[in-house]
């Protein structure tokens, strides 16, 4: 049986949505160090939060309402999980890490995880990951194109 679902190949993600416990940090991250410019959300959206954009990329940002919610649900990934990128996490595709690296440099920002030659997880400490697991302060990775990857597993 085929449906409109599986002939579409239009389909692009809109956007990502994190759930962040400091609106400041998030901000400060995607237009400070990403370089995403601040867009318009829905009148209607009471809860604190803020749109992010950059080219195609969409990110959703919603704070928490009740203290301490955010570190309640993060993840406890162990090193090696972070070293080799086996969290949960979306990507951004750019030409080069350079600026992005010097960016957060200035704001003194460590990479985290990622292989030897590749860092792809960023961190502003352990409590506050900017790059990695959804559900933590800030969520995202970067990584260069990567021509040697393996198909996945059904």
């Amino acid at each position: 049986m085929t449906s409109a679902a599986t002939t579409d190949d239009t389909m692009t993600l809109h956007h990502a949505a994190l759930y962040v416990s400091d609106l400041e940090k998030t901000r400060d991250f995607y237009t400070g160090v990403l370089g995403m410019k601040e867009i318009a959300r829905p009148v209607d959206f009471t809860f604190p939060g803020a749109y992010v954009k950059r080219g195609g990329a969409e990110v959703h940002v919603v704070v928490e309402i009740e203290p301490d919610r955010t570190a309640q649900l993060r993840q406890k990934w162990s090193e090696e999980e972070l070293r080799i990128g086996y969290v949960v996490h979306f990507a951004l595709r750019v030409d080069s890490l350079d600026p992005y690296r010097r960016s957060l440099a200035e704001r003194d920002l460590q990479p985290v995880g990622g292989l030897a030659s590749e860092p792809t997880t960023l961190s502003r400490s352990t409590s506050s990951t900017l790059m990695g697991t959804s559900s933590s302060s800030c969520a995202s990775t970067m990584r260069r194109p990567r021509t040697d990857v393996a198909p996945s597993s059904p």
